[in-house]
């Protein structure tokens, strides 16, 4: 076998441990290894040729080292991780510019592409945040919170400087709710409902998704006011789409049935049947 060696080197405030994992990519197959607690590491079997290396390590959200191209079998390889930004700010009503109190953030490369699968909850009377160890880069800082549209705002985050004051603000949004039922009338549990954003028909996250419970009923708590697009799925049955006239910080009701077997779309009109919460 053809191995690949060598260390890992990181510039964050903490021992390197095993919790640095270190992952080769050649020929569209990828293999991780964790490194020892010196942060050497081996990579068995490599096929002859050039590779694609880089380290990586989870403190609370992951740091992802540059990639390396190495020829195997190769020996002395030296890998580095960056060491992570910080970015501290609120989450502000858009239009009194009062604290939300209660809130999940998390950051996304401005491209799209989430950092790390983190979601954090924060509790703040004040709607103070902290992001520590975010991967440097232009990336994206997202917050959503229950009765808002979910907001973001973008920053450039320098290895290991620390951005302070960033604003998120956040739109009042409209909920709907109702009840989901099979074309006999039974309601249907664990059915999923979900908000379809404009242009790109794909669920939206957070608030915009919910799962019917026991009795078929659902309810979504940060829709975006305007015309919106409701997707209705259960396996085995039929997935429908509604749309529904919401209103920032209005209530709608919008009830579904769902056929069984194949696949067709429904599209349906919903009367302007909002009322304040």
């Amino acid at each position: 076998d053809r191995d690949v060696t060598g260390v890992q080197t990181c510039a964050l405030p903490i021992s390197i441990t095993s919790s640095v994992g270190v992952t080769m990519n050649a020929g569209g197959a990828s293999v991780t290894e964790n490194t020892d607690d010196s942060g050497a590491f081996t990579l068995h079997g490599a096929p002859k040729g050039k590779v694609s290396l880089h380290a990586a390590i989870y403190q609370g959200s992951r740091l992802n080292g540059p990639p390396k191209e190495i020829t195997a079998p190769a020996t002395n390889v030296v890998l580095t991780i960056p060491r992570g930004g910080h970015i501290s700010g609120r989450v502000i009503d858009s239009s009194s510019s009062a604290p939300i109190a209660d809130f999940d953030v998390s950051v996304a490369r401005t491209a799209g592409f989430p950092i790390a699968n983190t979601n954090t909850p924060v509790h703040a009377d004040d709607g103070s945040f902290t992001l520590s160890e975010v991967t440097p880069g232009r990336v994206e800082v997202i917050a959503s919170a229950d009765g808002y549209v979910r907001g973001s705002a973008n920053v450039d985050v320098a290895e290991g400087q620390s951005v302070e004051n960033l604003e998120v603000r956040l739109d009042r949004g409209a909920r709907v709710k109702g009840k989901v039922t099979s074309s006999d009338g039974q309601p249907l549990a664990g059915a999923m409902v979900s908000v379809m954003d404009q242009g790109m028909r794909r669920p939206g996250m957070g608030g915009d998704r919910a799962t019917t419970d026991g009795e078929g009923l659902y309810e979504l708590t940060s829709v975006p006011p305007g015309d919106r697009n409701i997707n209705f799925t259960k396996e085995g049955f039929v997935t429908t789409t509604k749309t529904v006239a919401t209103g920032a910080g209005k209530e709608s009701q919008l009830d579904a049935t769902l056929d069984h077997g194949r696949q067709r779309s429904e599209e349906r009109r919903v009367g302007k049947e909002c009322r304040s919460r």
